[in-house]
C-alpha cells in the first residue's frame, strides 16, 4: 500500500508539471500566431505601432508576474504553518481548513489592492509616458496598458493561490486560457477593424489588453 501511494503521487507531480509546460506551450504559440498573423494584415506603420504597444504591455506584465510567485510562497507558508497547529482527529481537519480560509483571504486581500493601486497609477499618468512612448491615439493606449496590466495582475495572484495549494493544473488552466483568450479576442476584432477599412489600432490594442 505504500509502494501505491507514493506511485499515485509520483504520477500526480508528474502530471502537474506536464501540465505546467503545455500551458507554457500554448501561450508561446498564441504569442506568435498573434504577432506573426497582425504582421501579415496591419500595414507597416500601424504594426510598428502595435508591436510597441505589445513590448510596453508585456514588459509590465513580467514586472507584475512577481506577484504569482510570492502569492505561492505565502499561500505554502500559511499551508505549513497550519499544518503544524493540527490535534489530530476531525478536529485539527476542521481547525485546519478554518485557518487555511482565515490565511487565504488577505493574501486575496492584497492581491487586490496591488491590481487598484497599480491600475489607478498607470492610468493617472498614461498622459505623460503615453506620449513618450506611442504615437496612435498616446494617452488612451497608455489607459489600455493600465487595465490590462491591473488585470495581469489580479489573474497573477489568482494562479499564484491556485499553485500555492497545490492545484497546478488549475493554475496551469487558467493560464491557457488567458492566452487562448488574448488571440481569441485579437482575431475577431482585427476581423472587425479590417472591414471597416483596416486603420482602427486602438480596438486591437485593447482585445490585446482585455486578454489579461
Amino acid at each position: 500500500m505504500p509502494h501505491k501511494g507514493k506511485a499515485g503521487a509520483l504520477r500526480a507531480r508528474i502530471a502537474d508539471v506536464g501540465s505546467v509546460g503545455v500551458a507554457g506551450i500554448i501561450i508561446a504559440i498564441t504569442g506568435f500566431v498573434i504577432i506573426a498573423g497582425l504582421a501579415k494584415v496591419l500595414d507597416p506603420t500601424l504594426n510598428a505601432e502595435f508591436m510597441v504597444f505589445w513590448s510596453v504591455l508585456f514588459w509590465a506584465f513580467g514586472a507584475m508576474n512577481g506577484i504569482q510567485f510570492e502569492t505561492v510562497r505565502a499561500v505554502k507558508a500559511g499551508r505549513v504553518a497550519d499544518a503544524g497547529q493540527l490535534d489530530g482527529g476531525r478536529g485539527g481537519r476542521r481547525a485546519r481548513a478554518e485557518t487555511v480560509n482565515g490565511r487565504g483571504a488577505p493574501v486575496l486581500t492584497v492581491v487586490s489592492v496591488w491590481t487598484a493601486g497599480v491600475g489607478v497609477l498607470l492610468a493617472a499618468t498614461s498622459p505623460l509616458w503615453g506620449r513618450a512612448v506611442f504615437q496612435d491615439q498616446p494617452t488612451l493606449s497608455g489607459i489600455v496598458v493600465a487595465v490590462g496590466v491591473a488585470g495581469f495582475t489580479l489573474y497573477s495572484g489568482l494562479v499564484g493561490v491556485a499553485n500555492g495549494n497545490g492545484h497546478w493544473r488549475a493554475g496551469a488552466v487558467l493560464s491557457s486560457l488567458e492566452a487562448l483568450f488574448r488571440l481569441i479576442a485579437i482575431a475577431a476584432v482585427t476581423l472587425v477593424v479590417w472591414h471597416l477599412g483596416g486603420r482602427l489600432l486602438l480596438p486591437i490594442k485593447a482585445a490585446a489588453s482585455v486578454g489579461a
